[in-house]
């Protein structure tokens, strides 16, 4: 038997259905959206990304490898597609006042509209392809699923305090369910 078909049987099916169910759910996903804004808006989910991370900075800014980091592209990834969304006028780069090796991506003008034009189109495939197939229960569950997985409350959550997990539960290994 083949190591990965021996390790993956290892698994239990609800941790196999719940482990590639994610992984397929994701795929689908990512793709669906990303199809509707190309065709829609001639945007990839990767520029929409890209430009709805940095309308919740400062300024509309961030450093390029702040960028990157945050909406998982490599650097030099970052790089190309910042170069592309400068040529479309969606963003531009400038250097920082007080350290000139350090570079930022601005939003534009022309970036915000193209954003805003887009955004409608964007939450309407969340909802339709991932949302309203969810009681308003299992969102909430599953948003404090995701928040005990990433250890902790990241900075892009806009959570409210009641979609916490209780201390006990996120230190202690259970799964959080209440009785």
């Amino acid at each position: 038997m083949h190591p990965h078909l021996e390790l993956s049987l290892s698994l239990s099916a609800d941790q196999r259905a719940a482990w590639l169910g994610f992984l397929d759910l994701h795929n689908r996903v990512v793709k669906e959206l990303d199809d509707d804004l190309e065709r829609e808006h001639g945007l990839s989910l990767s520029t929409y990304s890209v430009l709805a991370t940095l309308t919740k900075s400062p300024e509309g800014r961030l450093r390029m490898s702040e960028l990157a980091d945050t909406v998982l592209i490599s650097r030099p990834g970052m790089t190309r597609l910042i170069e592309r969304l400068e040529r479309d006028g969606l963003v531009e780069r400038t250097r920082s006042d007080t350290d000139s090796r350090q570079v930022y991506a601005q939003i534009t003008e022309r970036g915000l509209e193209r954003l805003g034009d887009a955004a409608k189109t964007h939450f309407q495939g969340v909802r339709t392809r991932f949302l309203d197939h969810l009681s308003a229960t299992q969102t909430q569950a599953l948003a404090r699923v995701w928040i005990k997985l990433l250890g902790g409350r990241p900075a892009y959550f806009d959570v409210e305090p009641s979609m916490m997990p209780e201390s006990p539960q996120a230190t202690d290994g259970s799964d959080g369910a209440r009785t």
